[in-house]
């Protein structure tokens, strides 16, 4: 291996970003991390994880501070702190222990700003062009011809929202990321394969 240990995946929705990190994980062999993340923080809040999903569904803008507020008794908790805060805290605990236990490929959730003190991570963010996420949204996520725009536009909000209120940084800014890749021109497996390159150090 080179000098890497864990790979951080962001991702433009129906860019193929978990399609890929999946690839990576499989040829090195190790374990992927994605929605056991809010599963496991939601273990950690004692809450049902669908919750937890529905909170972030509707956190876009400015609404996931009206929201967090608005629902912070529903956890019960006490703390006084929001449930984005809460949320948070909780997944960068999963996330941090998950990386911890060894080599790993971990798609959203923040995770190269969780793990910016360490070196040995290898961030990466995956797009596309519009014609290609609509083209595999419909494809492989079954999503309605009618609202597949609109559909990868709200998704790409959420993603946003949520890392610019958990991070106070623009999401898919290209300096925060040791690689960037058009999967839309390159292609799935021409990504894995950049990856795995820098991963293994050949």
């Amino acid at each position: 291996m080179g000098n890497y240990s864990i790979v951080t995946i962001e991702r433009e929705y129906a860019s193929g970003g978990k399609e890929i990190g999946q690839k990576v994980a499989d040829a090195l062999q190790i374990p992927l991390y994605n929605n056991e993340i809010v599963s496991m923080a939601a273990q950690k809040l004692h809450v049902d994880p669908e919750y937890v999903a529905h909170i972030e569904e509707q956190m876009t803008g400015s609404m996931l501070f009206n929201l967090a507020m608005s629902a912070t008794s529903q956890l019960g908790i006490g703390t006084g702190r929001s449930v984005s805060d809460q949320l948070f805290r909780a997944e960068c605990e999963v996330i941090q222990n998950f990386a911890q236990q060894g080599s790993c490929v971990i798609v959203g959730r923040c995770a190269d700003h969780v793990l910016r003190n360490r070196k040995d991570c290898l961030n990466v963010f995956i797009y596309a062009d519009l014609k290609t996420r609509k083209e595999r949204a419909i494809r492989q996520y079954g999503v309605d011809p009618s609202y597949v725009e609109s559909t990868i536009k709200k998704n790409d909000k959420r993603r946003s929202a949520y890392y610019n209120v958990n991070t106070s940084l623009a999401w898919g800014k290209k300096e925060f990321y040791d690689l960037c890749l058009n999967s839309g021109q390159l292609g799935v497996d021409s990504c894995v394969s950049a990856i795995l390159t820098l991963f293994q150090g050949t």
